[in-house]
């Protein structure tokens, strides 16, 4: 269930980040099993337009720029009808995305197109 989610995400992810998968213990017990590091997937609910610009309806849309600010991570990739952004964090890949729909259709980004992500 787990690799399905990079799977799904493969399209997005830069040859760069899946090749720069780091392996990590799967437990204690085993320890000389490793898989990779699955990557982490934030999304900021908002809603596009500059009417919605630094409104309480956008504390999503704030906190996914913030984050990209601070980690140099540029949200330049349009896919699943949202804006996307890609990285490494502490040696993590981290995924950032804004849907572009309004708030209560966010779910198309989010789920419905994506393949059942999760």
């Amino acid at each position: 269930m787990r690799g399905m989610l990079s799977n799904r995400l493969a399209p997005i992810l830069s040859k760069h980040y899946i090749s720069s998968f780091q392996t990590s213990p799967l437990s204690p017990a085993s320890s000389s099993l490793l898989s990779p590091i699955q990557p982490w997937l934030f999304i900021g609910l908002g809603n596009p337009g500059e009417k919605y610009q630094s409104t309480r309806h956008n504390v999503g849309f704030d906190m996914i720029d913030a984050f990209a600010q601070s980690q140099g991570i540029p949200l330049t990739t349009h896919y699943f009808k949202a804006l996307f952004g890609e990285g490494i964090v502490d040696g993590v890949p981290i995924l950032l995305a804004k849907p572009q729909t309004y708030m209560n259709l966010s779910g198309e980004s989010v789920h419905k197109n994506s393949g059942n992500l999760f």
